[in-house]
């Protein structure tokens, strides 16, 4: 795997499983910017290098590949060490699909995190897409989840996007 530019100021890193949305979210996130140009695709396991995109002078953003499907071979490595070797990186926002809740590979995610110390958010995408009584199960599911089992690495209320 490898990366594109790379960013010296404060990071933020956005990771999930493939096609869950993390593109969207950044796209979304930064509509009112135009130098800002998230290009998202149709195609699961699309994004397959680090994309590093600079909000001003302050900010990096960084699009990680998706897990799961799809997913680049040396992915696991390559991300612990990207996560780990970067101190400017100041959150993970690790994207779940409302819709189809929390995976097994989330759970290798937040385990990555929680061993390398890396303080991060959970962000529910794709909300305009599944029924409310789903959301909710799955909602509940990730809390309960957050209260049982993940430290205060985790932010914690998890957040819900379109």
């Amino acid at each position: 795997m490898q990366t594109s530019v790379l960013c010296e100021q404060t990071g933020i890193a956005v990771m999930g499983i493939s096609n869950v949305g993390k593109s969207s979210l950044l796209r979304a996130m930064f509509s009112q910017s135009p130098e800002v140009v998230v290009k998202v695709s149709k195609t699961p396991g699309h994004t397959k290098t680090l994309n590093f995109f600079g909000i001003g002078k302050k900010l990096c953003l960084v699009d990680m590949p998706g897990y799961g499907f799809r997913q680049p071979k040396d992915f696991a490595m390559f991300s612990s060490q990207f996560l780990s070797g970067r101190k400017n990186l100041k959150r993970t926002l690790l994207v779940i699909d409302a819709g189809q809740g929390f995976q097994d590979y989330d759970q290798d995610g937040i385990e990555m995190l929680e061993t390398l110390r890396a303080p991060y958010a959970l962000v529910l995408t794709k909300i305009d897409k599944a029924k409310d009584s789903v959301i909710l199960k799955n909602l509940m599911f990730i809390q309960e989840l957050r209260d049982r089992y993940m430290s205060a690495l985790c932010f914690p209320q998890p957040f819900l996007v379109r």
